[in-house]
């Protein structure tokens, strides 16, 4: 117990992690049948979406260019679309069925969703309720867009943003949000309790691109195996 509280993680570490349980739920997604097992898989997927969502509110709060930032995340789910769609489809786009478009298009408009919560504030009963409603319009668009575990996604970077100075509070209630999955979401929870706030070394844009390359390995893998 004593070696679990000296563990301290950067945000290097977090993407790891994150890569890793993304990367093991959408191997399980496309090559396991619909059933038990999937729905797991898709779980730990989801727990690798919640350390991107904290790692977003992170990146938000430190950018020196939020435009620039959103736009490269708005880009990277672009490129990643007909791959995403191929490898949990077997089409290279598809914009209406229930899986949806790839929830790094949750992390773009999460980002517009903090850029109005922050103009809005939270100090006064008015503007706690507009928070309120901005919360529940980006839930909303995440709906009418058919994102991936969208309503999710906002929602955490929403609780993360707004709780950012009160940790336990924070944690307790992405867990209540993710008590219809049995809590395994929240596993992504548990990194987040070390995290130290330094960046460590690695070159920002790695992670974007890694994001449509591992979708087009599983995409390529179901092409010439499936």
């Amino acid at each position: 117990m004593e070696k679990l509280r000296k563990i301290s993680l950067n945000t290097l570490a977090l993407k790891i992690i994150g890569w890793v349980l993304a990367a093991a739920g959408g191997i399980g997604m496309v090559f396991l049948p619909e059933g038990t097992a999937n729905t797991v898989f898709q779980m730990i997927f989801r727990a690798g979406m919640l350390i991107f969502a904290f790692l977003a509110v992170e990146g938000f709060q430190h950018t020196g260019n939020l435009e620039r930032y959103i736009v490269t995340i708005a880009a990277a789910a672009l490129v990643t679309e007909p791959f995403y769609d191929y490898a949990c489809l077997g089409v290279w786009l598809d914009f209406s069925s229930a899986n949806g478009q790839n929830p790094l298009f949750a992390l773009a408009l999460g980002l517009v969703q903090l850029y109005f919560l922050r103009y809005m504030g939270v100090s006064s009963v008015g503007k706690i309720l507009k928070s309120l409603v901005m919360v529940l319009a980006a839930c909303l668009w995440m709906f009418l867009l058919n994102v991936h575990w969208g309503v999710y996604t906002v929602l955490a970077m929403a609780v993360f943003y707004l709780l950012r100075e009160k940790k336990t509070a924070r944690n307790l209630v992405m867990a209540a949000v993710s008590l219809p999955w049995f809590l395994i979401p929240a596993v992504g929870l548990l990194p987040l309790w070390r995290y130290n706030g330094e960046r460590g070394n690695f070159n920002k844009y790695l992670f974007y691109v890694l994001c449509p390359v591992v979708w087009l390995v599983l995409a390529l893998i179901r092409l010439l195996a499936l």
